[in-house]
């Protein structure tokens, strides 16, 4: 969720840099489906330095064309398994897996 966050919420949301991971050549898993849906300028891109303007056009091609909603989608499926795993959890107190339940769920609904 945080690598999406990168991609799509602005500095003031964030509390630093939005494209950061871009500027310093970390390819999260939205950057990594984007390139490998018609990634062709966005890889150019990606070849090089990242001063403010080829970042948010590397931004703005990362998140056109559905990447995000894919990444977000996997994110969700972890947090999926995750409940799962912990509802099988016999072993553990209830009030204690509700807590990591909760937890979880902050995780894959969080906007900042």
């Amino acid at each position: 969720v945080d690598d999406c966050l990168d991609l799509v919420a602005s500095e003031d949301v964030l509390g630093k840099p939005a494209g950061q991971d871009l500027v310093e050549g970390v390819y999260t898993l939205p950057v990594i489906y984007a390139l490998q849906h018609d990634g062709d300028e966005l890889a150019e891109l990606l070849g090089g330095p990242l001063d403010d303007e080829r970042r948010d056009r590397a931004r703005k091609l990362a998140t056109a064309n559905g990447a995000v909603e894919s990444a977000l989608a996997v994110a969700r499926d972890h947090a999926k398994k995750a409940r799962e795993a912990l509802a099988g959890a016999d072993a553990l107190d209830a009030e204690v897996t509700s807590g990591m339940g909760r937890l979880v769920d902050q995780l894959v609904a969080r906007d900042r």
